[in-house]
C-alpha cells in the first residue's frame, strides 16, 4: 500500500508510527529542513479538557499507542485579570515543549518513526493522490481544507510570542486576561526550565501589523522587565472541518480544525487524527467516527470563546474571582465532571434564550396552534 503524509509534525508523525506498526511504511513529505516548529514554545495539556479522561498521557499510551515525556508537570495555574487574580492547585496538566530542540514533542515522535523523511519538499496533495493510493494532509495548514470545500472558520488570532530571562516556577502557567492589550485573548507564561520561558500573547480580530502594538501595551501594562532573547509572530485559525476524508485525501492536525478556539491548544487532537487517519487506512475503520468525541469538544469549547467575546474588564474580574472560588474550583479541577461539555450546554442555551429564540419559537408554535 502506497501511503503518503504531507508534514512532519504531530499529526504526520502519529499517523507515520500507526501506520508501521501495521506493517505499512509511507513516505513523510516535510517542507522544512528539520523536524520540529520554527520557533521555541511551550504549551500545556491540561486535565480538564478529556473527560472523563483523567489522565491525557496516560490515555495516549493505551489507546493510541504514544508515549510523551513532559518537561514539567502542572501544578499551579496562576490568573490575572485587570484588578484581581486567583490561583488554582492541583494536578492539572504537563508542559510539553515545541522547536528544533532535543525533547520537544516533534522530536520524540519522530525518534518512534523509521519510515523515510523527504525535507525541502513542498508536496501537492493533488498530484499526490494519483500518485498514492492515500493522502495524509498534516501540514500544519487550513488551505487544503479550504480547498477542498470543508473549511468553516471559527476564529482567527495573531500570536506574538517571545523566549524571556529570569527566574520561574516550573511548576505554575500564569495566564493574563486584559481588554486592554488581549481584547477576548489571552496572554500566557509557561517555563521551559528554571530561567527560561516562553511568553506569548494571543488576540483574535485583528491585522497582523496590529499585534505588535497590543504587545508593547502587554508588556508595559504588567510591568514585564525580562531579557527578551527571541520573538515570533504567527497566526492561528481556528475552524469546523467536515468531512474530514475526501475520497483518499485525509486531513488530519491542523488541517482537521484541530486548533481549539478557546486557547489555541491542539496537541492531542492532533495526535488523535493522525492515528486515527493510519488506521482508517490500515483496518478500514471509519474516520469520522473515531474522531467524533473529538470534534465535539472543539465545538463544545467553542461556546466558551463566544463567551470570552463578549467580556469586559469588569466581567473578566468577575471570571477569574469565581475560578479561584474553592467550591467552583473544586468541581472544575478536581472532580471527574465533565465541565466543558455541560458548560458549554449551559452556555448554548443561555445564550439562545438571551437572543429571543425560544420566546420566537414558542410563539410561532402558539400562532399555528390556534391557526389549526
Amino acid at each position: 500500500m502506497k501511503v503518503a503524509i504531507i508534514g512532519a509534525g504531530i499529526a504526520g508523525l502519529s499517523c507515520a508510527h500507526e501506520l508501521e506498526r501495521h506493517g505499512i511504511e509511507p513516505v513523510i513529505f516535510e517542507k522544512n529542513d528539520v523536524v520540529g516548529e520554527i520557533f521555541p514554545h511551550v504549551s500545556v495539556i491540561m486535565q480538564i479538557f478529556n473527560r472523563p479522561v483523567r489522565d491525557p498521557l496516560k490515555h495516549l499510551a493505551e489507546k493510541y499507542n504514544i508515549e510523551l515525556q513532559p518537561i514539567n508537570r502542572l501544578r499551579h495555574v496562576k490568573m490575572i485579570s485587570s484588578s484581581t487574580s486567583s490561583t488554582v492547585s492541583g494536578k492539572l496538566g504537563a508542559f510539553f515543549q515545541h522547536g528544533v530542540i532535543p525533547g520537544c514533542i516533534e522530536k520524540q515522535l519522530e525518534a518512534k518513526v523509521e519510515s523515510k523523511i523527504i525535507f525541502n519538499t513542498y508536496a501537492d496533495y493533488n498530484k499526490l493522490k494519483e500518485e498514492f493510493d492515500y493522502v495524509v494532509v498534516a501540514n500544519g495548514m487550513v488551505s487544503s481544507a479550504k480547498e477542498l470545500g470543508c473549511w468553516q472558520e471559527l476564529v482567527t488570532t495573531f500570536v506574538k510570542g517571545a523566549i524571556i530571562l529570569g527566574d520561574f516556577k516550573t511548576d505554575t502557567l500564569i495566564t493574563w486576561f486584559n481588554t486592554k492589550y488581549t481584547k477576548s485573548g489571552y496572554a500566557y507564561l509557561t517555563p521551559f526550565n528554571e530561567k527560561r520561558a516562553s511568553l506569548v500573547l494571543i488576540v483574535p480580530n485583528i491585522k497582523e501589523d496590529e499585534i505588535k502594538e497590543y504587545w508593547n501595551r502587554f508588556i508595559k501594562e504588567e510591568n514585564i522587565k525580562n531579557q527578551i532573547i527571541q520573538t515570533f509572530i504567527t497566526e492561528h485559525k481556528s475552524g469546523y472541518v467536515f468531512p474530514h476524508r475526501v475520497g483518499n485525501v485525509f486531513l488530519t492536525g491542523v488541517a482537521a480544525g484541530t486548533l481549539d478556539p478557546f486557547l489555541g491548544f491542539g496537541s492531542i487532537y492532533s495526535i488523535v487524527t493522525g492515528v486515527s487517519a493510519a488506521r482508517s487506512i490500515a483496518l478500514g475503520l471509519d474516520y469520522e467516527e473515531q474522531i467524533q468525541d473529538y470534534v465535539k469538544i472543539n465545538k463544545e469549547v467553542y461556546e466558551y470563546r463566544v463567551v470570552l467575546n463578549s467580556l469586559d474588564n469588569k466581567k473578566f474580574n468577575v471570571l477569574v474571582k469565581g475560578l479561584g472560588m474553592p467550591i467552583l474550583r473544586n468541581i472544575i479541577y478536581n472532580t471527574n465532571i465533565n465541565v466543558v461539555k455541560y458548560g458549554s450546554k449551559v452556555l448554548y442555551f443561555s445564550r439562545r434564550i438571551k437572543k429571543g429564540y425560544y420566546r420566537v419559537k414558542a410563539g410561532v408554535m402558539f400562532k399555528r396552534k390556534l391557526e389549526r
